[in-house]
């Protein structure tokens, strides 16, 4: 296909990245991180307990019924800049919590232990599909049970929690959702689920049980499609969340030992033993990390404790591959212990959920967001406080190269003309973006952990 003439080559900008010895991973000093105040306005009421991105939108489960002055009982969706509810009337929301969340296949499954989904009966598990509420099945046990995990494995929907039969039929605290029906995971679980991922193609069960299939796993276990087996010893209590970092399979929860290592509520295996985080968690109280995911190239634990590897960390921290540490003051509460129940990244900021008040010392009633804060750079396009491959990726979309008009949304380019008329690309303001805006682009990089030179831009 013959390139459009004057339009700058993606290749030949990339090659000359290269070239110029230009990292991949900058850092702008001068941009801060921390905490962004969500106050009165944008507060949810109650806990939130689940969060996930569906339809470019966060979305939010708990025991709320109010998010941001909205009703909304039980789930609401968030746009990134206020709050509205999934269903409108008596289609509104869910009847009771909701403790899971996942998108697939453009259709959102939510887990807790309503009853009601909208104006439909649903037992412990629905569907949105952007539109209006639809129960899979007859759902879930008998209409007093709780749904705590969800997953996709094999391309199929994993609900696990609290109950004996699912559809109908035997499930002993997990089951599968293949369209039509749902089916029981071999003889299941002894106890309940709190927590789903897939690692090394299988599926990882964890909670507050003793055996699988039978078999001694000791409150963790993994199904691989057919039977079930350990991971290793297991835990000495309650496993409360997974997640999947540097190829490792990470375990939080109440435990102290994972398989025979001291883990202080967080632990990693990496397909053949257990091994501890550092020193793990600590802090008075039922302490526990109730929620893990990876941000950043980092993984965040939260839950309820005050030190994470000996450091200081309110309820949340963050773990770089070889130490903790926390994220500025983190999170506390007037009255009651806090806690952080969910974690998820939504346009570029970590978002925390959980009981609390505070965050960073601003008030953020049950949700907070931590991210950017700038000042940012010209360069940073995506505001990241890093002028780096993604960056170069959307100032490639909008290069078109000297007297050619910028390209649109339709070609890829995705930054925004000021009232001017000029995109953040377009540094000389000459109304294209060519080598001479490269110019100045690539002097804005800097190597890893270097501050980016303040006059770049000039």
């Amino acid at each position: 296909m013959q390139r459009p003439a004057g339009r700058t080559s993606t290749a030949g900008i990339t090659l000359l990245v290269c070239l110029l010895g230009i990292t991949t991973s900058p850092v702008n000093g001068q941009c801060s991180f921390g905490w962004k105040s969500g106050g009165f306005t944008i507060a949810l009421d109650e806990a939130v307990q689940a969060l996930t991105v569906y339809d470019g939108r966060l979305i939010a489960g708990g025991w709320f019924t109010n998010a941001g002055g909205v009703e909304a009982p039980g789930i609401a969706s968030w746009n990134g800049a206020a709050w509205s509810s999934l269903g409108a009337g008596a289609d509104n929301g869910v009847d009771f919590g909701v403790y899971a969340l996942i998108a697939h296949d453009g259709k959102l499954y939510a887990g807790g232990d309503f009853t009601m989904a909208g104006s439909t009966p649903a037992n412990a598990v629905a569907m949105w599909d952007g539109a209006s509420w639809s129960p899979l099945g007859t759902g879930i046990g008998n209409g007093f049970n709780t749904v705590w995990a969800l997953a996709i494995y094999n391309n199929q929907l994993i609900a696990a929690g609290d109950f004996t039969t699912a559809g109908g039929v035997s499930a002993n605290r997990i089951a599968r959702w293949d369209g039509k029906a749902w089916w029981p995971l071999g003889t299941g679980v002894s106890g309940t689920v709190y927590a789903l991922a897939v690692y090394n193609n299988e599926l990882i069960v964890a909670g507050n049980f003793t055996t699988a299939g039978g078999l001694l796993v000791n409150r963790i276990a993994r199904w691989n499609g057919i039977a079930w087996s350990p991971l290793g010893g297991g835990m000495n209590s309650t496993v409360s969340a997974l997640a999947v970092y540097n190829n490792d399979l990470i375990a939080g929860g109440r435990f102290t030992t994972a398989g025979s290592t001291n883990a202080n509520r967080v632990a990693k295996w990496n397909g053949f033993a257990w091994s501890a985080l550092g020193s793990g968690m600590a802090g008075s109280g039922n302490v526990e990390v109730t929620a893990l995911t990876v941000h950043d190239h980092a993984l965040i634990a939260g839950g309820e404790f005050t030190s994470a590897g000996g450091v200081n960390a309110s309820h949340i921290a963050r773990w770089n591959g070889t130490s903790w540490s926390a994220l500025g003051t983190g999170i506390s509460r007037i009255s009651d212990s806090p806690a952080v129940y969910a974690l998820a990244t939504f346009r570029g900021d970590l978002v925390a959920g959980g009981a609390f008040d505070f965050a960073g010392g601003q008030l953020s009633f049950n949700w907070a967001r931590w991210g950017a804060l700038g000042p940012f750079l010209a360069t940073d396009f995506n505001q990241d406080c890093r002028v780096d491959a993604d960056d170069l990726a959307m100032f490639e979309a909008c290069s078109a190269g000297p007297a050619v008009p910028y390209p649109d949304a339709s070609a890829g380019c995705t930054l925004t003309a000021d009232p001017a008329g000029y995109i953040p690309a377009d540094f000389d303001k000459d109304h294209d973006v060519d080598q001479d805006d490269f110019g100045i682009f690539q002097r804005c990089y800097a190597s890893e952990n270097l501050a980016a030179d303040p006059t770049c831009q000039n």
